[in-house]
């Protein structure tokens, strides 16, 4: 098996024997940073003779890339056809307000908010009828028992689809990419690898901010201003927290990149620039957790289903956002070479 090479910028022939496409690697001599490409399948051999020049037809139109825009260093358009109903910019995004539209530059990021929510609704309007019936001490048959097992496979699955376009968003984004990714294929394999790295990530944010801030509600008794500004200060740190070990999961593909020490280096090299960030992802954590709340008290069928699916659109979007901002920050601040500055990290 002929093992497969990359060349750097500076010239250094880089082995990647076992290396899986999308892996994040560190030159060692340069230190650059790059991903292991995808496989490029060889054309299939062509049935005739082709020209080996063609003449240019008098009066057509030749598109060429904007030179100006390569000196001035802003990522060119993509194509046509990949461009949804709204323009991306030339260059990436340096403010949160920009990557708003993020997820209307790209048909097929369109295409994910249209066909997921009727489904998230589909999947999860069991799930949340047989925890009303927890809930409310009804009797619960052995059947129903049996029933939730099947019902809530089928929603773990989705939600590990989703999170695995999320993952890619976010993956792509500190890449410097300028288009949301396609929608994935569906593996059984990659949705619990995912879903594995999301809770390891929840679980970590849980151990730092969010068991200390039920320790000091139970310690502290009858709560004033300045506990639930303690409380809320705990809560921020768990998300903050979360979200870099989950960026270290990802981006190198290894649960064990989420490690406390890895963690909290990157925290420390990023300083004071990730507060803006973090303090944005626990109110959207809020405000998602209370809407859902909200819409699970309506008792007619056809309300609870329209705002069911306005709820997953809305969450769906969002969370393409937050994804986004993740990724750029990730690129901005370099913390991908702050946390393995000797060697390239594949993952296992």
């Amino acid at each position: 098996m002929s093992t497969a090479s990359l060349e750097c910028s500076c010239g250094m022939i880089l082995k990647l024997a076992g290396a899986r496409p999308g892996r994040v690697g560190k030159c060692p001599r340069c230190g650059a940073m790059f991903r292991v490409p995808e496989p490029v399948e060889a054309p299939p051999p062509p049935l005739a003779r082709e020209p080996e020049f063609e003449l240019p037809i008098p009066g057509a139109f030749v598109e060429r890339p904007d030179a100006s825009a390569k000196k001035r260093g802003r990522s060119l358009p993509p194509a046509a056809g990949d461009q949804g109903p709204i323009k991306p910019p030339r260059k990436l995004e340096s403010h949160v307000y920009q990557s708003v539209p993020y997820p209307l530059w790209s048909w097929s990021s369109i295409a994910v908010l249209c066909f997921l929510p009727p489904t998230l609704t589909f999947v999860t309007s069991p799930v949340t009828f047989l925890i009303q019936i927890f809930l409310q001490n009804t009797p619960f048959t052995i059947a129903g028992l049996v029933l939730s097992i099947p019902v809530g496979l089928i929603c773990l699955c989705v939600m590990g689809y989703v999170l695995i376009y999320l993952s890619n968003v976010l993956t792509s984004s500190s890449f410097g990419e300028p288009m949301p990714p396609r929608s994935p294929t569906w593996s059984g394999d990659e949705v619990f690898r995912i879903l594995g790295r999301w809770f390891w990530a929840l679980f970590a944010g849980v151990a730092v901010g969010f068991v200390p801030a039920v320790a000091y509600w139970i310690q502290c008794g009858e709560l004033d201003w300045s506990d639930h500004f303690m409380l809320f200060n705990l809560y921020v740190v768990g998300v903050a927290y979360s979200q870099m070990a989950l960026l270290a999961a990802l981006l190198h593909d290894d649960p064990f990149a989420a490690n406390p020490i890895t963690v909290i280096r990157a925290l420390r090299h990023v300083g004071f620039d990730y507060v803006f960030l973090s303090l944005l992802t626990a109110f959207w954590v809020i405000a998602v957790v209370f809407a859902f709340a909200r819409i699970q008290e309506v008792q007619s069928f056809i309300p609870y289903t329209l705002l069911s699916c306005l709820f997953w659109f809305g969450f769906l979007y969002s969370a393409m956002v937050m994804a986004r901002c993740q990724g750029l920050f990730a690129r901005r601040n370099k913390v991908v070479q702050k946390w393995f500055p000797y060697r390239p990290m594949w993952g296992r």
